[in-house]
């Protein structure tokens, strides 16, 4: 007699991707490697073919994340923006470097009201002879030049003003309202209930 084998539970198989099917929602907590853009672009584009017959369907990402890989975010920004449903991304916690983009590039962009980004000049380095390093700096100068051509591209802040902010203060910080002046998200996210009162204590 042949051994059963126990299946796994969708719910935990579900969450072990950061994929939550019934919400359509995906969820990016975590930095931008080439392993977690790889595990993500699955995520959406597997919700994307479930999707795929239904009209203006829409997919959530949630994002929160210290940045990373500026090339990797080029792969994922690739996907949002080649899928047949709209991605609408959602910043919550920390949403800094490479992936502010990610949140730029939704077709809808939230913030949660405790939400802060921080962009910076990208960085890198390189090992080698010295033909080698030019090179390597000659194409991290276009990564950089392509990061912020999109970035104005999906914000209010044209290109050069991007890399004057940048250069200038070297970590650009926003809040919520901070983001939605620069045009990096359309919408705060506020708390569905209000917050309760404070007992005032009865003076004696």
């Amino acid at each position: 007699m042949s051994e059963q084998i126990e299946q796994p539970n969708p719910i935990d198989t579900l969450y072990e991707y950061d994929l939550d099917k019934d919400a359509r929602l995906v969820y990016f907590y975590c930095d931008v490697t080439s392993a977690t853009v790889a595990k993500t672009i699955k995520s959406l584009m597997h919700l994307d073919y479930m999707l795929q017959d239904e009209q203006g369907s829409k997919i959530g990402l949630l994002i929160n994340s210290d940045g990373g890989s500026l090339e990797d975010s080029f792969a994922l920004y690739d996907c949002i923006q080649g899928l047949g449903s709209e991605v609408v991304t959602i910043g919550t916690g920390m949403v800094c470097s490479a992936a502010v983009l990610l949140l730029a590039c939704g077709a809808d962009r939230l913030v949660t009201q405790n939400c802060w980004a921080m962009a910076h000049q990208a960085e890198g380095g390189a090992m080698g002879n010295e033909q080698t390093v030019a090179a390597a700096t000659k194409l991290f100068g276009k990564l950089e030049k392509q990061r912020y051509s999109l970035l104005a591209r999906h914000t209010n802040w044209s290109a050069a003003e991007w890399k004057a902010r940048e250069k200038e203060k070297g970590e650009v910080g926003m809040g919520p309202r901070d983001m939605l002046k620069a045009g990096l998200v359309d919408r705060i996210l506020l708390p569905t209930r209000p917050f309760p009162k404070k007992k005032r204590k009865a003076k004696k």
